[in-house]
């Protein structure tokens, strides 16, 4: 069980992680390669539509990177982690240590999701409210057309 836990939490790591390389690497991509994934779109592609300020998009820039090096780092203790209670719970490790295994796990995956939350919500005051609204109407309207494929 929690392998599984921490394999969908692992999985969901690299999704966020690989989403921001994901638009960089259709960008690099040559016309004469057939397009295998439509290209990852973020706030930064919708820069004129919002009316985003150089300012903006530098202050995004720098949150977002701070968020996705944060992911990174978590990621790497994880994994480390995760090898620790493999080998104790296979060397039938005292219970008690087993649970602080656990614990460090479950502690982690608090911090990353309060901290995903602390960046959107950074993310979000960097908008004027006239932005912000109309970010979240176009957010609204990718996942009704996204629902409906």
């Amino acid at each position: 069980m929690i392998k599984k836990i921490s394999l969908v939490f692992i999985v969901v790591s690299f999704c966020l992680l690989t989403a921001a390389s994901a638009q960089e690497k259709a960008k690099s991509q040559t016309q004469s390669e057939p397009a295998q994934k439509q290209e990852v779109k973020t706030i930064f592609n919708y820069k004129t539509e919002l009316e985003l300020t150089d300012k903006q998009v530098e202050e995004l820039k720098n949150t977002l990177t701070s968020f996705q090096q944060f992911l990174l780092d978590k990621k790497k203790e994880l994994g480390l982690i995760n090898s620790e209670l493999a080998t104790m719970i296979k060397e039938k490790a005292d219970m008690k240590l087993i649970r602080n295994k656990l614990e460090q796990i479950a502690k982690i995956q608090v911090d990353v999701s309060y901290v995903d939350v602390e960046t959107a919500r950074k993310t979000e005051g960097v908008l004027t409210p006239g932005q912000l609204k109309k970010w979240k109407a176009m957010q609204e309207e990718f996942r009704s057309k996204a629902s409906q494929k």
